[in-house]
């Protein structure tokens, strides 16, 4: 689970540095659903749920190549992005069944539930990318090659409740995802601290 968190780390950050678009954002975007799939195969332990996941992943990085061989087909690119989303809470609620089921506090469990949030943040990127194919007015960012990483970016922001103001939703549906993330994030984080520190008492009990 550690190679996987940090694997997802760094197709993270190194995202920003691929603004070009082209085929070196796509080669990205195929490494992020090859490292999601790494996690998958890690977390599955039933045989038919490692086969929905590489089934994902496959479908996935199908739409890939295909929206880098019909570059500027919306449709394509939707599919995409919503497959991706698929793949990605898949993966999120794969492993958050494996953190219910741990019945005492690991290293796999504290980083199991890091991975989740960074699946949450990435999950909400998605969202927004979709809602602004829809609406290229969703954002006050303009449709380039580097809106993608602008809604990252401002995915993790809205994740963690900062809130810098850099960039925001202009229409009902962007500021209706934006809440429905924050308070996500602040859930998610209230829940796992609950859990772990449950999991924490129940170990020392006699």
């Amino acid at each position: 689970m550690l190679q996987f968190l940090l694997s997802m780390l760094f197709l993270i950050f190194a995202r920003p540095f691929l603004t070009a678009g082209g085929i070196q954002s796509a080669l990205l975007n195929i490494s992020l659903i090859i490292v999601i799939n790494l996690g998958l195969v890690y977390a599955c332990q039933k045989l038919k749920t490692r086969v929905i996941g590489l089934s994902l992943s496959g479908l996935a990085i199908i739409t890939a190549v295909l929206n880098i061989i019909n570059k500027g087909n919306d449709s394509i690119a939707i599919i995409h992005l919503v497959l991706n989303l698929i793949l990605l809470s898949y993966t999120a609620i794969v492993i958050s069944y494996n953190m219910l089921m741990s019945d005492r506090i690991s290293r796999e469990l504290i980083f199991g539930s890091i991975a989740v949030y960074l699946l949450l943040g990435i999950i909400g990127s998605l969202v927004f990318m979709t809602v602004q194919i829809f609406d290229p007015g969703a954002f006050n960012i303009d449709i380039n090659s580097s809106a993608s990483s602008k809604l990252i970016y401002f995915s993790f922001v809205t994740l963690t409740t900062l809130g810098f103001g850099d960039i925001t939703p202009q229409d009902t549906l962007a500021e209706n995802c934006t809440i429905i993330l924050s308070l996500i994030g602040q859930i998610y984080l209230t829940v796992v601290l609950a859990l772990i520190v449950g999991k924490y008492v129940a170990s020392k009990r006699p």
